[in-house]
């Protein structure tokens, strides 16, 4: 697409898109020109689908069905502890690949799922 005398002509309104993970509060007047979308964290059905889609050999593997359940159980834990619910589903991949590749996860886990927002 040329740039004339610092302009750009595009034919297509463009689409932009911004995420904060709620990191931060944006003001009134920036919502007012946005669409807001919450996207859920997956469910256990869903994360299943995204670790066999991601790695095949972890389908029907008893110690991967555990493993997301222990992701979950991090994850959606208690109401004293906010910042364990800030994780990501790479750092369950992670945790499967390591399983797959015969590693024990179990002594890692602290540091496999270490909250995204806490201390470090």
């Amino acid at each position: 697409m040329p740039v004339f005398e610092g302009y750009v002509r595009c034919e297509q309104f463009p689409l932009i898109l911004m995420t904060s993970n709620g990191e931060r509060e944006f003001p009134p007047a920036f919502f007012r020109r946005c669409h807001r979308l919450q996207i859920e964290p997956p469910t256990r059905e869903e994360l299943t689908a995204i670790v066999n889609a991601r790695l095949e050999k972890a389908k029907g593997r008893p110690e991967v069905a555990a493993e997301i359940d222990e992701f979950l159980s991090r994850r959606d834990g208690s109401e004293k502890n906010k910042e364990s619910a800030n994780l990501a589903v790479d750092q369950l991949l992670n945790a499967v690949q390591l399983l797959l590749e015969n590693v024990d996860v179990k002594p890692l886990r602290d540091v496999l799922y270490r909250s995204l927002t806490g201390p470090s």
